[in-house]
């Protein structure tokens, strides 16, 4: 057994990384933030340069500062073709040396012949960097290719200070599974509604989104699920799920299965 004062002067280097980001983590949670109140200007300064202004961002407890004007190259998309692409932070820990460092890199999603086909890079929203992490990636902007003409986004939110962070109201709309899907997030309440969403006409399929899709301070503590409505009266059974992980996922529940849209609504306590 030990104890130790971290925050305190013990005549020799004591405090590690890994205790300021336990630190943080405990303090703000374990996603990912840009500290401040508003969003750094992001553009497409060109159809294959992305620009970041200058930024503090809290990644899984590290704090990350990008000072200047950071530049990322996004490969360029084609005519009437879509493409989701990620920047993100990359972590990495050279083991022998024992040194940390982080990066700005592009994480290519799957390109597609319309947009509701597109899929973003198979990867956590919201990836933990612990004690042990040696390269961990976490997204932070979301790159819309569109043909040739690329737009950029933040998906990770201001966390401004403890007094407004378990009050701020967080909205998110997007399209997704043929819809829309709207996720809104206030005073611990989590409510999801989809709007014509599809998926096949097997009985048991379905469409899962991405991990980290509702961010980890606003997902359930448990799986929940609900009923959805499926379009033109029909009358079969579907459901959409949300998951501890933040992934969303709208289901066909047997019977005959139904391509049709699908409107319903879920919430949660967080």
């Amino acid at each position: 057994m030990a104890i130790e004062l971290v925050t305190g002067r013990a005549g020799q280097a004591h405090v590690s990384s890994n205790d300021v980001a336990n630190l943080l983590k405990g303090i703000a949670g374990t996603g990912s933030y840009i500290l401040g109140d508003k969003l750094p200007k992001i553009s497409m300064s060109t159809a294959n340069l992305c620009s970041i202004s200058a930024a503090d961002l809290l990644v899984s407890g590290r704090h990350v500062l990008l000072t200047g004007t950071n530049t990322v190259n996004i490969t360029s998309g084609g005519q009437a073709t879509y493409r989701i692409d990620y920047v993100c932070v990359r972590y990495k820990r050279d083991v022998a040396l024992n040194i940390e460092t982080a990066e700005l890199v592009v994480a290519k999603g799957v390109p597609a012949s319309n947009k509701s086909a597109a899929q973003p890079p198979n990867m956590q929203l919201t990836p933990e960097i612990n004690a042990t992490s040696q390269q961990v990636d976490v997204p932070v902007i979301k790159i819309d290719v569109d043909s040739l003409q690329p737009t950029a986004q933040w998906i990770i939110e201001p966390i401004s200070s403890l007094a407004t962070l378990s009050k701020k109201p967080y909205y998110k709309k997007e399209d997704w599974s043929g819809g829309t899907v709207i996720l809104s997030c206030a005073n611990h309440v989590g409510c999801l509604h989809i709007v014509n969403c599809k998926i096949g006409g097997g009985s048991w399929d379905k469409n899962q989104g991405s991990v980290g899709f509702v961010p980890a301070q606003y997902a359930p503590k448990d799986e929940v699920t609900a009923a959805v409505v499926t379009a033109n009266g029909g009358n079969t059974t579907g459901s959409i799920t949300v998951r501890t992980n933040g992934q969303i996922t709208l289901n066909n529940n047997g019977s005959g299965g139904s391509a049709d849209g699908r409107w319903g609504t879920l919430t949660w306590v967080y």
